[in-house]
């Protein structure tokens, strides 16, 4: 292609190459350049831009000059170059699918899953849990991809026929310019509570990254229980609170592996059951409910297709075993989605419930103490343990998480070894008792010093003795 129609209509402040010559192919990583690419400049490093033109780079996208005598194109924004480059590179993919954006701080991956399951074999996803293409699946490295996969992913999913794409869109993907140009047709907003800020440096910063998606969509559907986002205006609404918003749940039932309610539209009453747990289970079906009807579904079918959906992999997700108690893997990872969790697991525990969890690190270190509080709260037995330290040193993090539990009179001990700890909880565990494993989810790793190691606490489940 040649790159005066990659670069479509992205202002250019300063051009120093020919902008008829033709590209082989748009680089943002230096390492990954070969002859005949464009790079495009998105960390502003100069020695990422010389490794480009060593290996065969015929021009640099910049929003900053670092040397004149190489050939490059000055844009605004090279982020959000980058992205519309890609959309131009890939045919402008996104304009032949129906797309909806998932945001929020927990659910994303709940609403995208439940949302997809009812529109059908012709709607993509893209999030956490993978990349779905009909019957393709792609490992995603981030929840939300960089651009350039993101249009690709896109272009796959119109070209193999999908007529929908659900997409899980994170804070990170907003503030990076990951989903820039895309026309949303439809943005959900799950809820928001404090996440990131590591990255974000403020709550608030962080609720203005969530915003961005409502300017870029024609429907906002959002969580009204959930004043974070009033000032979404003409935005669709779903409750378990307030009877007059435009989806209402009432009569909500929980059993030890399914929720049931009703749902409310314009005054008439349908009957909802899915095979996953938890309040969240609630709003994030009510949520993808009224979704799949702003899109066009038939309310009817879209709560017929919705019970037959499966629980998203680590999102409440029950372990079956020949065990008297029972096993719960859930992502929970932060203050409220853990408040929430342990909440609903005590409401319907038979027996005791017992905690096992760890925090990240790197990551928020305001939160562990929190988290802690709340094991606290609502565990009978506490086990902590260790998620992904990274480059931190696991026992300072499991420090950070007693803080929150030392003025209790809980029951706590600390077990730094995962397998170990999950080995612990289901040896103390009796009948009736909920062992509950927090903070990996659908991760099959864990990550110290750079290095992911394979860790499925599936497979420690099945392999305890």
């Amino acid at each position: 292609m040649k790159l005066v129609e990659i670069m479509g209509s992205i202002k250019i402040l300063k051009s120093v190459t020919d902008l008829d010559i033709e590209i082989k192919d748009i680089k943002y990583n230096s390492q990954n350049v070969e002859k005949g690419d464009i790079f495009v400049d998105i960390n502003r490093n100069y020695t990422y831009i010389n490794e480009a033109i060593k290996k065969g780079a015929q021009c640099i996208v910049c929003d900053i000059i670092h040397d004149t005598a190489i050939p490059f194109i000055l844009v605004e924004d090279s982020r959000k170059a980058l992205a519309l480059m890609s959309k131009n590179y890939f045919g402008r993919p996104d304009e032949r699918l129906v797309i909806t954006g998932v945001t929020g701080t927990n659910g994303k991956t709940s609403v995208s899953t439940f949302l997809r399951h009812i529109l059908g074999e012709k709607a993509g996803l893209i999030g956490t849990n993978g990349n779905f293409i009909k019957d393709k699946i792609y490992t995603a490295k981030n929840t939300t991809p960089q651009s350039y996969e993101g249009y690709r992913l896109l272009k796959e999913m119109a070209d193999s026929g999908c007529t929908h794409c659900v997409m899980e869109v994170s804070s990170h993907g907003l503030a990076l310019d990951r989903v820039y140009g895309i026309s949303f047709d439809a943005a959900v907003f799950t809820n928001l509570t404090g996440d990131h800020i590591d990255f974000h440096g403020s709550f608030e910063n962080y609720k203005n990254a969530k915003t961005m998606l409502a300017r870029a969509s024609h429907i906002n559907i959002v969580n009204a229980d959930d004043d974070n986002f009033d000032h979404i205006k003409n935005a669709v609404k779903y409750s378990i609170k307030d009877k007059n918003t435009d989806f209402y749940g009432e009569n909500i039932r929980f059993s030890h592996n399914s929720t049931s309610y009703d749902i409310v539209v314009k005054g008439e009453r349908y009957a909802v059951k899915i095979s996953s747990v938890g309040i969240f289970t609630v709003y994030n079906s009510l949520a993808a409910i009224a979704s799949a009807v702003m899109l066009g579904i038939d309310i009817d079918e879209a709560v017929k297709r919705l019970e037959n959906a499966k629980t998203p992999l680590g999102r409440c997700e029950y372990v079956p075993t020949d065990n008297p108690f029972d096993i719960m893997i859930d992502f929970a990872h932060t203050p409220d989605g853990m408040e929430k969790v342990l909440y609903m697991m005590k409401s319907i525990a038979k027996g005791k419930v017992i905690t096992v969890f760890g925090c990240g690190g790197d990551r928020d270190k305001g939160k562990r103490p929190l988290m802690g509080s709340i094991a606290a709260k609502y565990s009978d037995k506490i086990i902590i343990t260790s998620d992904n330290p990274r480059s931190e040193k696991p026992l300072g993090i499991i420090c950070d998480i007693m803080e929150g539990i030392r003025e209790s009179d809980a029951d706590a001990c600390v077990i730094p070894d995962r397998k170990d700890a999950i080995f612990y909880a289901m040896k103390m565990a009796e009948k009736d008792d909920i062992v509950l494993l927090l903070g990996k989810g659908h991760e099959k790793y864990i990550e110290k010093n750079g290095i992911k190691t394979y860790f499925d606490e599936r497979d420690v489940v099945a392999h305890y003795k």
